[in-house]
């Protein structure tokens, strides 16, 4: 589960980078 969630911070984080 813990994994999980790093995942989808990752995600977010390389969106918000795009989107910058």
């Amino acid at each position: 589960m813990t994994f999980f969630s790093s995942g989808k911070i990752t995600m977010a984080q390389i969106e918000l980078t795009l989107k910058n």
